[in-house]
């Protein structure tokens, strides 16, 4: 009982006020003010926790449960879902792995994110990624195949 595994960030908002990346909590916290943790406020819970013998482990859900994180990552950062006619619906899913700048952001985000938590482990989620959006992308199903990917499909209704 001595490890606070913190979802700080989710689908329905970005909670961690990153330094090297401010757009996500500034556009995909639930306001800019309120209900976003600075780095001064998460070392100071991080020491309060470490005296009382508690261990915070971040969860940064990726790739799904990133629709807040959306607006600060840019127009390419979510998956664009389409309709039965392969043109975008409005509707964003995971992010896109077929973006190679994607890439670059998540990696700045899990370097600065270690340098903060002073743990071993960092919390990347990986499950229940709605993968319609994915199937539904006639771009992504292209970089799919030109890398010989394919995405499984769970029992579990996850598809």
């Amino acid at each position: 009982m001595n490890v606070l595994h913190w979802h700080i960030v989710d689908q329905q908002s970005f909670s961690f006020q990153s330094e090297a990346l401010p757009f996500f909590s500034d556009k995909g916290g639930y306001t800019q003010f309120n209900h976003v943790y600075s780095i001064a406020e998460i070392k100071d819970l991080i020491e309060y926790a470490r005296l009382r013998g508690v261990r915070i482990i971040p969860e940064f859900d990726t790739p799904g449960h990133t629709k807040a994180w959306g607006p600060g990552g840019g127009p390419d950062f979510l998956t664009k879902c389409a309709n039965d006619y392969g043109e975008f619906n409005g509707e964003y899913g995971p992010i896109d792995p077929s973006k190679p700048e994607n890439y670059k952001i998540i990696g700045e985000l899990i370097k600065e994110v270690k340098q903060v938590f002073d743990d071993s482990y960092i919390h990347l989620g990986g499950d229940e990624v709605d993968a319609k959006c994915w199937n539904s992308n006639k771009e992504l199903q292209k970089w799919m195949a030109e890398n010989n990917l394919r995405l499984a499909n769970f029992e579990s209704g996850w598809n």
